[in-house]
């Protein structure tokens, strides 16, 4: 705030806690503007150059400034500033924290030793086991964008998600995705398809979807941790039957012996990111004949590393946060 200038803009009858951005934005606007209005008392200045403070009682509350007409009092720039620390006031005047858990880091996607994109992820924990993964995925070699937001609950079923894929440049698709006990729904739009709307009923809840990032592939430990480490079937969706994910996105049920997969053993995996004691388990493609190994660890599930049969490789270059 420029020397001289002064503001103080409450409620009289609540905390400034309480006050809401509108409030806030109506008594703060006219100090950026210069204009002096009858809603908010001011300070106009006389013929004589004097400033002759005032105070309007507002429907918002009390405003009370000082400032002179000829140029505004704040600028917008003190005014952007200014907001967050009023904006997140709570009682005691501490700051507003978010009661959950986050990490963060980028897998490198490579062909050989040629690096061929990355997929920089983020991932957060409620209290209540909820997690979120929001991922964005860069495959050089197709040119392809895929932007990703899937939610499982505290048993690691999925419950709802967002896809939407870029291709040479070019909008592909987007879609939304529910989950329940009883059903399946998708509702998006495709340059290749128009509007789709898709249901599916199901007899008991979808243990797991296939959304594409690598991050995700991972997530596949939990299904075997929960099935006590004995080999587990495909997931029964995925958002694309290609295997880098560049159809759709649509709601695609998958055969159940398609992919099977299975733990191959506990071990030490050094990549950029660090040295993690991981699981490994293997993603046999059973109609390609083809089989996927990966590593993962903690109770996150996090990807150390990923390759293919066909010398595709993946691994954690960048790690942050709470990760556990």
């Amino acid at each position: 705030m420029r020397a001289g200038c002064a503001i103080r803009c409450e409620r009289r009858d609540q905390p400034l806690r309480q006050t809401t951005l509108p409030k806030m934005i109506s008594c703060l606007l006219p100090l950026v503007t210069g204009e002096q209005r009858g809603s908010v008392g001011g300070t106009a200045t006389s013929s004589t150059g004097a400033a002759t403070p005032s105070t309007t009682n507002t429907g918002y509350g009390a405003c009370t400034e000082t400032r002179h007409l000829e140029r505004p009092m704040i600028g917008r720039r003190e005014l952007l500033q200014c907001l967050p620390a009023a904006l997140f006031l709570r009682a005691g005047g501490a700051a507003a924290a978010l009661d959950q858990r986050s990490y963060r880091g980028v897998v490198r996607y490579a062909i050989g030793e040629r690096e061929n994109g990355r997929e920089t992820f983020g991932v957060t924990i409620q209290p209540d086991g909820l997690r979120t993964l929001r991922a964005q995925c860069e495959i050089d070699d197709v040119r392809l964008m895929r932007d990703v937001t899937v939610t499982l609950d505290a048993n690691w079923l999925p419950v709802v998600a967002f896809i939407q894929l870029t291709i040479a440049g070019r909008f592909t698709g987007a879609t939304w995705y529910r989950f329940s006990e009883r059903e399946v729904v998708a509702e998006g739009y495709t340059a290749a398809d128009g509007r789709i709307s898709q249901r599916f009923e199901v007899t008991e809840p979808v243990d797991a979807f296939g959304t594409h990032p690598i991050h995700g592939d991972a997530w596949n430990l939990a299904r075997l941790r929960r099935n006590g480490g004995r080999r587990i079937a495909s997931p029964r969706f995925t958002s694309s039957f290609a295997s880098n994910g560049s159809t759709g996105p649509a709601l695609v049920r998958i055969p159940q012996d398609h992919i099977a997969y299975a733990l191959a053993g506990k071990e030490t995996v050094t990549v950029p990111a660090g040295t993690f004691e991981t699981e490994h388990f293997t993603m046999n493609v059973v109609p390609r004949d083809k089989v996927n190994h990966i590593w993962a660890f903690g109770e996150d599930c996090i990807p150390a590393r990923m390759v293919t049969s066909e010398g595709r490789r993946y691994e954690l270059i960048e790690l942050d946060g709470d990760p556990r």
